[in-house]
C-alpha cells in the first residue's frame, strides 16, 4: 500500500527533482505558509480590507520567492563546489539553477495558498480558517516528505504542522506584545 500510494514519485523527472532537491521543497513550502500566513492574519487581524490582505499577501509571497531562489542558488553553487570542487561550471550552474527553480516553484505553491479564504470568505471568518487550513497543508507536506524519508506518516505530519505552527504562534505572541507595548506608550 505504501509503495502504491506515492507511485507517481517513480516518474524520472519527479524522482531527480524530489530526491535532489528535497530540502528546497519542504523548505519552501513550510516557509512560504508560514510567512504568508503570518502576513495575511497579521493584516487581516489589524482590521484591512480585502484587497490590502491580498495585496500584502501577493508582495510578500513575489519578493519571498525572488529572494529564497536567489540564496537557494548561491548557497547550492557553493554546497556543490565544496562537495566536488574540479566539477565543470556549466554543471554547476545548472544544478544550482534547478535548486533554484525547485525553490521557487516550492515557494509559489505554498506562499498563495493562505491567500485562498481570503479570496472567498468574509475576513472575519477567513481569519479563523485560514490557519486550520494552512495546518491541514502542513501536515499534507509531513506526510508527503515521510515517503522518502521512511517515517511514520503520523509522525512526521504532526511534526511538520506542530513545529511550523509553533513558529507561527511565537512570531503572533512577539507581535502582540510589541502592540501592548507600543500602544502603552502613545
Amino acid at each position: 500500500m505504501r509503495d502504491d500510494m506515492f507511485a507517481w514519485h517513480k516518474r524520472s523527472w519527479w524522482n531527480r527533482i524530489t530526491h535532489d532537491n528535497m530540502r528546497e521543497v519542504i523548505f519552501g513550502m513550510e516557509d512560504s505558509l508560514i510567512t504568508s500566513l503570518g502576513t495575511v492574519t497579521g493584516m487581516a487581524a489589524g482590521g484591512q480590507d480585502r484587497f490590502v490582505i491580498l495585496l500584502s499577501g501577493v508582495v510578500v509571497t513575489i519578493v519571498s520567492i525572488a529572494s529564497m531562489s536567489a540564496g537557494s542558488y548561491l548557497s547550492a553553487k557553493s554546497a556543490i563546489g565544496i562537495q566536488k570542487p574540479f566539477q565543470s561550471e556549466s554543471r554547476l550552474v545548472f544544478a544550482s539553477l534547478r535548486s533554484a527553480l525547485t525553490m521557487a516553484v516550492s515557494y509559489a505553491a505554498g506562499g498563495f495558498l493562505p491567500l485562498l479564504p481570503y479570496l472567498f470568505l468574509p475576513i472575519a471568518t477567513a481569519l479563523y480558517i485560514t490557519p486550520c487550513f494552512i495546518a491541514l497543508i502542513l501536515f499534507c507536506v509531513g506526510i508527503g516528505s515521510a515517503y522518502y524519508t521512511k517515517r511514520s506518516y503520523w509522525k512526521s505530519g504532526l511534526e511538520m504542522m506542530g513545529v511550523s505552527l509553533g513558529a507561527a504562534v511565537i512570531g503572533y505572541l512577539i507581535g502582540q506584545e510589541f502592540t501592548l507595548f507600543f500602544n502603552q506608550e502613545l
